[in-house]
């Protein structure tokens, strides 16, 4: 199995869409032994989503670190693969079954392709480097180097350089196929973008001060557009 984390925190009702998306793109994919936790540590919002192998955790307070909140996530997870799911970024059909297979094949315990596609309000294009939003990773990694540093901004780069460090033979970022690339970034949403502030510039923080709208919110996955269709135009 694998586990994917959907950290989130004050999407809705402005930029709900985009969660919807993002939980639309996991429910998507390919691989069938998955699961997806959501995990919204918005206080005053409340999700709801009742779906197999969807598991929503809202908490009373917010998480005093982006590295400890994806921490707790991967806590609860039940995989022996692991990755993330952005809240604003799309999960081609394809994403899991291409890592996982790339990974079983040359027994290695993280992966990432280095392509992804960039869409912006400019339209999108191929876009080339170690981001490692798109990564896949044991359990057994994960483990080893302690999960994620108790950091704000950074945390998944670091955490990438701790799995190369302690095992090069088994870690890889490498080129794919125009066909494999399984990862849009999106960019100008119109909404808060953790690291759209940098590292060390207090953007954890500021996300934390912007105005909420409290209440209950029930999840509607579905697309705006068709990724699937746009990303092979962008090949």
């Amino acid at each position: 199995m694998i586990s994917c984390i959907l950290p989130t925190y004050n999407r809705f009702p402005k930029s709900g869409r985009l969660v919807e998306e993002a939980v639309e793109s996991f429910l998507r994919q390919t691989y069938r032994e998955k699961e997806l936790i959501i995990l919204n540590d918005c206080p005053a919002q409340e999700i709801h989503y009742d779906y197999p192998n969807v598991i929503v955790v809202n908490t009373p307070r917010r998480f005093t670190t982006m590295g400890e909140k994806l921490n707790a996530g991967f806590a609860m997870a039940r995989g022996d693969f692991l990755c993330r799911f952005d809240d604003d970024d799309i999960s081609l059909p394809h994403r899991l079954h291409t890592s996982i297979d790339k990974m079983r094949e040359r027994a290695l315990d993280y992966w990432s392709p280095k392509q992804y596609f960039f869409h912006s309000t400019e339209g999108g294009r191929v876009s080339c480097n170690a981001a490692p939003s798109k990564s896949v990773w044991t359990r057994k990694i994960f483990d080893a180097v302690g999960g994620f540093p108790h950091v704000n901004s950074g945390q998944d780069i670091d955490f990438q350089n701790l799995c190369l460090k302690h095992s090069p033979e088994t870690f890889d970022i490498e080129m794919v196929d125009p066909d494999e690339i399984s990862y849009i970034y999106r960019w100008g949403t119109g909404s808060l973008h953790l690291s759209g502030y940098g590292r060390g510039n207090g953007g954890y923080e500021k996300i934390g001060k912007a105005p909420v709208v409290a209440g209950v919110f029930e999840l509607k996955p579905q697309y705006s557009k068709d990724w699937e269709s746009l990303a092979r135009g962008w090949k």
